[in-house]
C-alpha cells in the first residue's frame, strides 16, 4: 500500500496510507492530510490516483507546490518522490517502510505564512570547442533539446550534429544527459555514451563542437561565468576560471593532430 511520510525538518510528523483515489493536503480539518503549519495552505494540494499511476497537483497554493525542488501545477509520482508545501516535506513511497517516532508540532493560525520557495541547483553547458566556443546556456528548463533544428534549446551550429542529437535532463538534483538514437555518438571525456548522469567539469563532444558541463550547488549563490548574458556577450565571453582553461586543455588534447589524422 503506499504511503505518504510527512516530515518537518528531520521530524516526522505523520504517516498516512493511500487507501482512497484522492487525497487532499492542507491545513483545513476537512482535508484527508491535515497539516498544521503556518507555511501550508489551506487547501495546498491534492494527491490522485489516475489511469494506473500517483499524481500530485498544487491547487494554487499561497507558496506552491515542489516536487524534487521543481515547482509544480500537476505531475506523476515516483517511488522515493518529495513532495514540498511551504515548509513541510511530504516523501512518497510506493511500499510502507520503517519510520522514526512521530513529533507532531501543532499550530493553530488563520493566516498562510509565506516562505521562500525551495532552492534548486543550476548549471549550464559552455562551448569550449566549435563554431560557437564562448557560448553559454543555463539549463533551466526540466528537458533540454540539443541539436541543429531550429526549435532545439540549445542548437548546435555544427553540420556533423544531428537536428535532434542529445536531451539533457533535470533528475532530482542533478541532470543526464541522453543519446536521441542519432548516427552521431555523444562522447562524455572520450568516451560514448547512451545516457550519462552529468559531473562537474564532464567535457561532451557532439560531432564537433565540445562543451563543459558545469553546476552551481542549490546551497551555494550565483551562476556559473557568464551565465545569463545577452548573445552577443555570450560569444564574446571569456571564461578566466580554472574549471574552463581545464576543458579548454582538454578539448585541445582531444583534437587528433595532422600527423594522426593520415
Amino acid at each position: 500500500m503506499p504511503e505518504i511520510v510527512v516530515k518537518l525538518g528531520n521530524k516526522v510528523m505523520d504517516t498516512h496510507a493511500l487507501f482512497q483515489e484522492l487525497i487532499r493536503v492542507g491545513r483545513s480539518r476537512d482535508n484527508e492530510v491535515v497539516i498544521d503549519h503556518l507555511s501550508v495552505s489551506r487547501r495546498h494540494c491534492e494527491i490522485r490516483f489516475e489511469h494506473g499511476h500517483w499524481l500530485v497537483a498544487d491547487l494554487e497554493s499561497a507558496n506552491g507546490t515542489y516536487v524534487n525542488g521543481q515547482r509544480i501545477t500537476t505531475v506523476p509520482l515516483y517511488h522515493a518522490d518529495t513532495i514540498t508545501a511551504g515548509k513541510v516535506h511530504l516523501h512518497f513511497f510506493d511500499t510502507p517502510v520503517e519510520h522514526e517516532d512521530q513529533n507532531i508540532n501543532e499550530c493553530d493560525a488563520e493566516r498562510t505564512m509565506i516562505v521562500t520557495a525551495p532552492p534548486k541547483s543550476r548549471a549550464c553547458l559552455t562551448v569550449v570547442k566549435g563554431k560557437q566556443r564562448g557560448r553559454e546556456h543555463v539549463l533551466e528548463a526540466e528537458r533540454t533539446l540539443v541539436g541543429r533544428a531550429a526549435d532545439c534549446q540549445l542548437q548546435i551550429n555544427d553540420w556533423r550534429v544531428a537536428k535532434y542529437h542529445a536531451e539533457v535532463t533535470r533528475r532530482g538534483d542533478g541532470f543526464v544527459i541522453e543519446d536521441l538514437g542519432t548516427w552521431g555518438a555523444i562522447l562524455v571525456n572520450g568516451k560514448p555514451v547512451k545516457e550519462h548522469a552529468l559531473q562537474e567539469g564532464d567535457l561532451i563532444q557532439l560531432g564537433g563542437t565540445r562543451l563543459v558541463f558545469r553546476q552551481v550547488s542549490s546551497t551555494m549563490g550565483g551562476l556559473p561565468p557568464g551565465a545569463g548574458l545577452g548573445p552577443r556577450r555570450q560569444r564574446d565571453s571569456q571564461v578566466s576560471d580554472a574549471g574552463y582553461r581545464l576543458a579548454v586543455d582538454a578539448a585541445a588534447k582531444m583534437t587528433p593532430r595532422p600527423s594522426e589524422r593520415l
